[in-house]
């Protein structure tokens, strides 16, 4: 019977109420992404993937060897003395 509802329709979603949309589709591509950036207007997308690419750029700056290593470095050296003080105020 082509175009009938079936049971599970009935009792999952109403008689007669649409199945919702998928979230994924079959390839795994999640349909619900795509269905928000087609509900913005071109300015909006633009605006939001601009927004993205800034974000991009400043972790990458971040990732700069000249500014974050040494900030890493700095970092663990003190972690290591906070233990060392540590380790020797509760030998004591």
């Amino acid at each position: 019977m082509a175009g009938s509802i079936g049971y599970a329709e009935i009792t999952r979603y109403g008689y007669g109420q649409p199945a919702p949309a998928p979230e994924y589709s079959e390839d795994g591509v999640d349909l619900s992404l795509i269905r928000w950036m087609l509900s913005l207007t071109p300015a909006e997308r633009l605006e939001f993937l601009e927004e993205r690419i800034n974000d991009i750029l400043a972790v990458r700056e971040l990732n700069d060897e000249r500014r974050l290593f040494p900030l890493v470095r700095a970092l663990a050296l003190r972690e290591k003395q906070d233990r060392e003080r540590a380790n020797s105020a509760s030998s004591r």
